[in-house]
């Protein structure tokens, strides 16, 4: 868990060639209990997750997050961002494997904002690939990914502002 507490500072955290597996329902949670700040530079790095978590990496609050070549695998969802309080702001979710048997990287409609984020060049077996809902969302890139579907969409975005996906 990345948790910020007020007056602590939570900045360049990393997690690295690590190992889940098992059966936990979360794996990895980025929070903040500090209403004016979040995590920052947060960097989760070449690490393989292996259960059925919902989802394995949960994100509720940061500023500046790294997802970068795991393998997210046996989930229900991969990677779940759902603000609350700071927000999420300026995220990279890229060269990663992600197989789930719902959701690959969702959006969670909370009523908190998020923005500046970007899903690329993964590599998803999901029947949903990307999903974002709500109106709270600006700034999301989804470019160069490669879905295999069983059913379900590659990538589906509803009220997003200045979405980009190629």
């Amino acid at each position: 868990e990345f948790t910020k507490y007020p007056g602590k500072s939570a900045c360049g955290n990393v997690l690295c060639d690590v190992h889940f597996g098992g059966s936990f329902k979360k794996t990895l949670l980025i929070s903040s209990r500090d209403p004016e700040g979040a995590p920052e530079d947060v960097i989760i790095f070449r690490n393989l997750f292996l259960l059925p978590a919902d989802p394995m990496i949960e994100v509720r609050a940061v500023n500046g997050l790294a997802i970068v070549n795991n393998m997210l695998d046996a989930a229900t969802r991969a990677v779940g961002i759902m603000p609350e309080g700071f927000g999420v702001y300026n995220v990279e979710i890229r060269d990663n494997y992600i197989g789930t048997s719902a959701g690959g990287v969702y959006f969670d409609k909370t009523g908190a904002s998020g923005g500046n984020i970007s899903v690329h060049d993964n590599y998803l077996w999901s029947p949903d690939g990307v999903v974002a809902l709500g109106q709270d969302y600006t700034g999301i890139s989804v470019n160069n990914d490669y879905f295999v579907l069983g059913s379900g969409n590659a990538v589906f975005m509803a009220f997003a502002k200045a979405a980009d996906i190629g």
